[in-house]
């Protein structure tokens, strides 16, 4: 088991990248951006040098918007279009890691593998995000498998190559700390082994690449974990979910079909990869890691349905991005499943590819509305909401109103005004506010407050208010 690849396995990888890459790409939507692009994208901005209406640098990651700076810099007339394109190509390369995943468990179920995530709902819809969750699964997931590679193999570069991509999975995404949840049992091996070099020097390098931001948050916030702790409470928070809900997200993420042959291709993993009497300790051990890692994954992605992170009602899917890195273990299984069921049942090759061929239409006829979601214009959903507020700060922008208070879905209004927007989260500060012009989802009824500009669509309005008898607006 080695990372190498021969000449025939790079050429199945290239074209099946390119496959990614053709779908990520496919209708490339900038109809609008959602809150946390809008932030991301100010922040690529600001660390390229702009001014910028909004910013959430003391809750949000930097790496994103290291990468974001440069596409302004090279290109701010077409910051949007060249951003999404960097995402779609960037995400593409989740083949990689995840056909060196699959390739832990047999070499066809590495290319299975591969092939699926490709063309996989769930990965193609939040590739086409500006958004750090997919970029974080490739990074988080290289980094495991690099220390499980290299901890297997004895190859210390792998090892120190894992403590690196762990280090760069964290600055793209706070969370991804959770690999070294995962990456636990390979750090008790190297212990058992008295690897002392090895983990000094993963923990140095990992060290070394959190440095630089490390000392950013102690320059600017006086704490080098400032940001860290202040972003902790997306996670601390609960919230009251229904166990339904969970059980909707999985089937929604997966399918019906991928769910069920999920759980088998698990099952059949342990019979022949744990239970096996043939295999050596050694073997089952290593194999067992994935098992822990998968349930891991699981335990993870199950209790944020229970955390106070985003849920919109009308997409409730938008929390899927959490399960990311455990839909790439369970795609592995899935593979795993059509690649051993043949065998499993002892069925002959032209019957194998009938049952076959049936699965996998079985499988994919339940994602045909998740398909569907990943090509329809993102201001086409949250019922008019999203359209609202683009023209709002499209209009924002033609006046020469300086700054608003803002409370609602305020982030993209920034974005797309350039304008200093001062969000608020209770209608009190709204309305105690002491900024002339105001931009609320809602009506209010204040007699201090004039409706400059009412935009409507759907369901929802948005509404710029004037706070009554200050002098000298843009209004009169």
């Amino acid at each position: 088991m080695r990372l190498k690849m021969g000449r025939k396995d790079v050429t199945f990888l290239l074209f099946i990248f390119g496959i990614a890459l053709f779908l990520r790409l496919t209708f490339i939507d900038t109809t609008y951006v959602i809150w946390d692009e809008a932030v991301y994208l100010l922040h690529g901005k600001l660390f390229g040098g702009e001014e910028i209406g909004y910013e959430e640098i003391s809750l949000r990651p930097p790496l994103i918007s290291l990468f974001l700076a440069i596409i302004w810099k090279l290109s701010p007339q077409n910051y949007l279009v060249y951003s999404k394109v960097f995402l779609a190509f960037f995400n593409s390369l989740i083949v990689f890691p995840v056909y060196y995943l699959g390739k832990l468990f047999d070499e066809r179920v590495a290319r299975f593998s591969s092939s699926l995530i490709a063309i996989f709902p769930l990965s193609i819809l939040h590739s086409r995000y500006v958004l750090t969750d997919h970029p974080a699964c490739v990074l988080g997931l290289m980094s495991f498998i690099l220390m499980y590679y290299g901890t297997k193999n004895q190859n210390p570069v792998h090892i120190y190559a894992s403590a690196l991509f762990l280090s760069l999975a964290v600055l793209m995404k706070f969370t991804n700390l959770l690999i070294w949840v995962l990456i636990l049992p390979l750090v008790l091996e190297l212990i058992r082994r008295k690897k002392i070099k090895e983990i000094f020097f993963f923990i140095f390098i990992f060290f070394m690449g959190m440095l630089p931001y490390i000392l950013f948050n102690y320059l600017k916030f006086g704490n080098p974990f400032y940001t860290f702790i202040k972003a902790s409470h997306v996670i601390s928070e609960g919230d009251k979910s229904e166990l339904s809900f969970l059980v909707y997200l999985f089937n929604d993420s997966l399918g019906t079909g991928f769910v069920l042959f999920s759980f088998l291709g698990i099952l059949i993993f342990m019979k022949e990869k744990i239970f096996n009497r043939q295999l050596s300790p050694y073997e089952r051990k290593y194999n067992l890691i994935l098992i822990y890692a998968s349930l891991t994954l699981f335990v993870y992605s199950s209790s944020i349905v229970f955390r106070n992170v985003a849920k919109p009602p009308t997409i409730p899917w938008e929390v899927e991005r959490f399960f990311l890195l455990l839909v790439s273990f369970l795609v592995c299984f899935i593979s795993y499943f059509f690649v051993e069921f043949g065998k499993y049942f002892k069925l002959d090759r032209p019957i194998f590819f009938i049952i076959f061929s049936f699965f996998i239409l079985f499988s994919f006829s339940f994602l045909i509305t998740q398909y569907q979601r990943c090509y329809t214009p993102q201001i086409e959903f949250e019922q008019g909401l999203r359209y609202v507020t683009k023209e709002m700060g499209l209009y924002l922008n033609t006046t020469n109103i300086p700054e608003v208070v803002c409370i609602g879905n305020c982030p993209p209004i920034a974005f797309y005004s350039n304008k200093k927007i001062h969000v608020v989260y209770s209608e009190k500060e709204f309305l105690e506010s002491p900024i002339e012009y105001k931009i609320a989802f809602f009506r209010c009824n204040d007699s201090s407050l004039k409706i400059i500009k009412e935009i409507c669509k759907g369901e929802s309005c948005a509404y710029l208010y004037k706070k009554l008898n200050i002098p000298n607006s843009p209004f009169g």
